[in-house]
């Protein structure tokens, strides 16, 4: 058995970069859009204070009451982010699969690859599994993974993030407090 070339395993790491850069978008998107809801709440606990002070219906236990929920609201941000990030290490299939629906000419070929790839069982020819590994790596670029998030899935986020920072400009001197 010959060693195969570097120009041959550039080639095949053309499916390992690939899935790379769509987990890296993928963690990107999910770290900025919880910044983002941590971020609205903090901004509507401080709208919830102001306007319980303007109508003088605030306490001390209402106060913390508020801070406690956006506190416990963002530290089940945090752990839900960490958790998908660390599911994404293997989640190569899943991925794969997100790409072949996002990009319709890749068809079955990434997923198929990418399970050749892991099986190391010997139901399967690992020449043919080589050669079609080769031929998919051929076919796709690592420009793919751009596919995987679209803006409109966050859209919402941000244009509430941008009104709640709008508001904060504008209403900046009521929200200083004596």
């Amino acid at each position: 058995m010959t060693k195969p070339n570097i120009s041959e395993n550039t080639k095949t790491d053309n499916i390992q970069k690939l899935l790379s850069g769509a987990k890296r978008k993928i963690v990107f998107f999910l770290v900025s859009t919880n910044v983002v809801k941590i971020s609205i709440s903090v901004f509507f606990v401080v709208f919830i204070n102001y306007f319980a002070d303007v109508f003088v219906v605030s306490t001390y236990f209402f106060r913390l009451s508020i801070w406690l929920i956006a506190a416990g609201f963002s530290i089940y941000l945090l752990l839900k982010t960490i958790t998908k990030i660390n599911r994404l290490k293997n989640a190569d299939e899943q991925i794969a699969v997100l790409l072949q629906k996002k990009n319709p000419a890749l068809k079955d070929d990434l997923i198929n690859a990418v399970q050749l790839k892991g099986d190391s069982g010997t139901e399967t020819s690992s020449e043919l599994a080589e050669k079609f590994i080769k031929q998919t790596s051929e076919k796709i670029s690592p420009d793919l993974s751009k596919t995987v998030i679209s803006f409109n899935s966050v859209k919402s986020v941000f244009i509430i993030f941008f009104v709640l920072c709008v508001n904060v400009a504008l209403f900046y001197d009521s929200f200083q407090f004596n």
